[in-house]
C-alpha cells in the first residue's frame, strides 16, 4: 500500500491521489482472486476503474451471480449446485452447461446425459476441489451488450456473435423492441451484480424472442478485437478512445464521492 501511494503522489487540487488504475488484474487462482488488487488499492486510497471488491466477489462466484440476477428479476436458465456426482439434478433438462462455482475463467462442459454429467462434474471436483454449477443450456442467439457509466449507464451498439460463421455481427440485427429488452434486461444485470464503470452482459435470445442472460463480465473484456471494443467502434470512437472514456468514467466517479 505504501508503494502504491507513493507511485501515485497527492497532487491533485482536493489532495487527492493524481492517477487512476485500470485494473485488468484477475488475481490468483481460487476462490474471490479478483477482489485482491482492488481491495489492496482502496486500502492504499488509490482510485482505480472497475468493481469494487464486493462486485469482483459477485461475477467470480457463480451461485452468488445467479442468485443476485434472480433476485432482481433478471431471467436466467434454471440451474443447481452439485457437490457429489450423483446427487439429483432436480428436473433440470438436458443438455446442461457444467463450471466450477469460483473460477468465471474456467472453459464450462457441456453434457447432454447423466452420464457426461457423472464425468463433468468428477473431473471440475478433481481439478478445482470446489462446489459444481449446473445450468440449462440456454438456446438461441448470442448477444453481447457492452455497458458503460455509473448513473447514467449507456449501452453501447449490441453485438452478436455468430458462431457457425465465426462472426462479430455490429450492430446486431434486431427488430427494435427486442433490442429495447435486451438493453433493459442488461441494465438490470448490471445493477444486481454491482459492476461499475464498465461491464459487458451476454444474452441469449429464442426464436420466439425469450431473453436470458448468460453471464456478467467485468474482466478479460477488452482485448482489442473483443465485441466491447467492436461496439465501441460501432459508436463513433476507436478502441484508445474507449479506454480512455473507462478511465475517465471512473475518475469523475470518484471525484463525486
Amino acid at each position: 500500500a505504501r508503494e502504491l501511494r507513493g507511485f501515485f503522489p497527492r497532487t491533485a487540487p482536493d489532495g487527492g491521489h493524481s492517477g487512476i488504475v485500470l485494473n485488468l488484474a484477475h488475481g490468483p487462482a481460487g476462490e474471490a482472486g479478483a477482489t485482491q488488487v482492488p481491495a489492496v488499492l482502496d486500502l492504499a486510497g488509490v482510485p482505480y476503474a472497475g468493481p469494487s471488491p464486493a462486485g469482483h466477489a459477485i461475477a467470480s462466484d457463480r451461485l452468488a451471480l445467479l442468485l443476485h440476477l434472480r433476485a432482481a428479476g433478471v431471467p436466467t436458465a434454471e440451474f443447481r449446485v452439485m457437490s457429489r456426482t450423483r446427487r439429483p439434478t432436480g428436473g433440470l433438462r438436458y443438455p446442461v452447461v457444467v463450471r466450477p462455482r469460483h473460477d468465471a475463467e474456467a472453459l464450462p462442459l457441456v453434457a447432454r446425459d447423466p452420464r457426461q454429467l457423472r464425468a463433468a462434474v468428477r473431473g471440475i471436483q478433481r481439478r478445482h476441489r470446489q462446489e459444481v454449477v449446473v445450468e440449462e443450456r440456454a438456446p438461441g442467439r448470442r448477444v453481447c451488450v457492452a455497458l458503460l457509466g455509473n448513473d447514467p449507464v449507456e449501452c453501447l451498439p449490441l453485438v452478436e456473435l455468430d458462431a457457425k460463421r465465426r462472426l462479430k455481427i455490429c450492430p446486431a440485427r434486431l427488430e427494435e423492441p427486442l433490442a429495447e429488452r435486451i438493453r433493459e434486461i442488461a441494465h438490470a444485470s448490471f445493477r444486481a451484480s454491482a459492476c461499475r464503470d464498465y461491464a459487458r452482459v451476454d444474452v441469449r435470445v429464442t426464436d420466439e424472442g425469450e431473453v436470458r442472460v448468460v453471464g456478467v463480465s467485468t474482466l478479460g473484456i477488452l482485448a482489442a478485437g473483443g465485441s466491447f471494443a467492436l461496439a465501441g467502434i460501432e459508436a463513433g470512437g476507436t478502441f484508445s478512445a474507449l479506454v480512455c472514456r473507462i478511465v475517465e468514467i471512473a475518475r469523475q466517479r470518484h471525484l463525486a464521492r
